[in-house]
């Protein structure tokens, strides 16, 4: 034993041996940070963010961008690229903020950067004799690899009021920004949803997917289809973009979408959801059976005397309608938007609504095959019509109680339709019948249509009778239902543009006849002010590819332009929602640099050779809060 402990070459092997065995059991003694340490965290440049109050100056909003920056590093989820690395490879790609989308995806990929953060500052201001201040950060996360914005988060904050305020407004904003970008960056990263893929498509062009409520979905979310495709040119994997898919049905892990944008995705496609700034999503979800919730509160609102029995022609009487073409923003798809007036007595007796729909025939009956919706509920202002989305609904029923003779009586109204979707360029008519308490004694009618329409058949069976039903509204319309223009030139994010002349190109819309080019300085990126210059309206000729041309631009200048459409002939005029101006229907807004000389000879937007200028002198609002405009 004693040799073997002085022998060199025998304690080396023992000490070997014992590493060896106790190598396992090492694993579990290590910190959790060393077993993290190698795990590949998304590195993320911040982008200087943008100032759409107009009062919050240079210093504040540097300060709002290193508040996020500060905030994603503080949340371990992300590795912030630095300023220093951010501003060498901006001067050397020669760009400045606002930065287009291309823009970004470039600048993340010089940095090795995985996302792109983007921010606007939408409010800022402080009461000078509280010293509350008021904050809204809006924040959009671009994926490199994908080039869309896949999260984001809109986050307003009011911080308390200040004892004793002595005007110390830096401080106040410096609390405000900490406190609004602090908030936005927690709603952006837990609102994130992960990424799902295509399970199956069938043959009548159903997408059935792995992602569903217990996601963060719901019914109306657009999803991203992308495909892993190798490049042999640049030897990797790109993400290549297929189209966009809706979801139109959601379980708990599953849904079914259909395809709105693109190429059909096949099995094994990634799915991402995708983040837009302005809820567009005007699709809801309809149960087919009303919850026994429901059924109380109505059954407790009649037996406490507040919904009464129907009588008189008030109950009956149709709703006044007014309908027209509605969009979110510009470029977001457009929806039909049927505003509903209807007095506070027949809301009284209301409990549900039916919804209908006619091409081209504004005398068409309020009957079964002319059915689009079926909603259930006592007040309905507005709806909006989804040009997209086909749906086949059957033995949807909408139940409530009446009292009749003293008895609290049962009544339903069960529906079967076909909701398909809207026809480009083809004008539409709308009427809508509220669903309500019986006039008369039950009785034993047929149901009021049944006549037949593939895949299923329409039909509104009622009970007791059809005395339930309102008179039908006034048809309102026509609506030429059409999307936005698609822009051709300048290409966005252009540079060296004449500042004599700028001559903008587009593919003109079915269903739309004229049209007129709007141009923005840098600080309404959104177009929410009136346009600096715009030209005269453009004429629908039958080409393929319509112009205009606009004079008289500053050098070295960012403008914003879009194309606004419309069909003159239609009763009423697109609606933006953002501005609440009832115009045009607005294509995406794109960006363009003017070239670093003189500006051109004064003169105007040009259309057939005739010169027309419209100079904006509208300023902004303080604060930046829309709701106050």
């Amino acid at each position: 034993m004693q040799q073997l402990r002085r022998n060199t070459v025998s304690r080396g092997v023992s000490y070997l041996l014992v590493m060896v065995l106790l190598a396992p059991q090492s694993l579990f003694l290590l910190p959790a940070a060393a077993q993290t340490a190698g795990q590949n965290v998304p590195a993320v440049v911040v982008v200087p963010f943008q100032d759409q109050t107009g009062k919050a100056g240079s210093a504040l909003m540097r300060e709002a961008t290193a508040a996020s920056a500060l905030a994603l590093e503080d949340s371990k989820e992300y590795v912030v690229i630095s300023t220093t690395d951010l501003d060498r490879e901006m001067a050397a790609l020669h760009i400045n903020p606002p930065l287009s989308t291309a823009q970004q995806v470039r600048l993340g990929e010089r940095l090795h950067a995985d996302k792109v953060l983007v921010g606007t500052l939408a409010a800022l201001a402080v009461d000078a004799s509280s010293g509350r201040a008021r904050a809204e950060l809006r924040l959009m996360l671009l994926d490199v690899a994908i080039g869309e914005y896949l999260d984001g988060s809109v986050a307003a904050i009011e911080t308390r009021a200040v004892p004793g305020f002595a005007g110390d407004v830096a401080a106040v904003t410096h609390e405000a920004l900490r406190e609004v970008s602090e908030a936005a960056v927690t709603k952006m990263l837990s609102s994130t949803i992960r990424r799902g893929t295509v399970e199956m498509v069938d043959d009548q062009g159903n997408v059935n997917i792995n992602l569903g409520t217990d996601d963060g979905l719901s019914v109306g979310s657009e999803l991203l289809v992308v495909r892993p495709t190798w490049q042999p040119d640049v030897e990797q994997v790109i993400m290549r973009r297929i189209g966009v898919i809706r979801l139109m049905e959601a379980g708990s892990n599953l849904g079914v979408a259909r395809r709105v944008e693109g190429a059909m995705p096949t099995t094994g496609d990634r799915l991402y959801r995708m983040y837009k700034p302005v809820s567009a999503q005007q699709i809801v979800a309809r149960q087919k059976k009303v919850k026994s919730g429901l059924q109380l509160v109505a059954a407790g609102l009649l037996l406490l005397g507040l919904v009464g029995v129907a009588t008189g022609s008030t109950t009956a009487s149709g709703s006044t309608v007014q309908c027209g073409l509605a969009q979110a923003s510009p470029g977001s798809d457009p929806v039909v938007r049927l505003d509903v007036n209807t007095s506070n007595t027949a809301l009284d007796k209301t409990h549900g609504w039916l919804v209908f729909r006619a091409s081209n025939n504004p005398d068409f009956p309020a009957t079964a095959p002319y059915l689009i919706d079926a909603i259930p509920g006592q007040r309905m202002t507005v709806y909006s019509d989804e040009p997209f989305e086909y749906r086949v609904i059957e033995d949807y029923e909408i139940t409530f109680q009446f009292l009749e003779e003293g008895d609290l009586e049962d009544g339903s109204v069960t529906v079967a339709f076909n909701d398909a979707p809207l026809v480009r360029g083809m004008r539409y008519f709308y009427r809508v019948r509220r669903i309500i308490e019986p006039l008369n004694r039950p009785g034993e009618n047929p149901p009021i249509g049944t006549t037949q329409i593939e895949p299923t058949e329409p039909e509104i069976e009622t009970d007791p009778d059809d005395s339930v039903l309102s008179d039908a509204s006034n048809a309102c319309g026509p609506v030429t239902f059409f999307t936005s223009p698609l822009l051709s030139t300048p290409e966005n994010g252009s540079s060296s543009q004449r500042t004599d002349a700028v001559t903008f190109t587009w593919q003109p819309s079915l269903g739309a006849n004229e049209y007129r080019v709007e141009v923005f300085p840098s600080t309404d990126p959104d177009g929410l002010n009136a346009p600096a210059l715009q030209s005269a309206v453009v004429r629908d000729n039958g080409a393929a590819i319509l112009n205009a041309t606009i004079q008289n631009f500053a050098a070295s200048t960012t403008y914003w332009w879009r194309v606004g459409a419309r069909q003159s002939s239609d009763a009423r005029m697109p609606l933006n929602l953002m501005t609440g101006v009832r115009q045009w229907l607005y294509s995406s807004m794109r960006s363009f640099t003017t070239a670093n000389t003189p500006p051109g000879v004064p003169g105007g937007a040009s259309v057939g050779g005739k010169p027309l200028t419209v100079p904006n002198h509208h300023g902004g609002w303080w604060g930046g809060d829309r709701r106050n405009r």
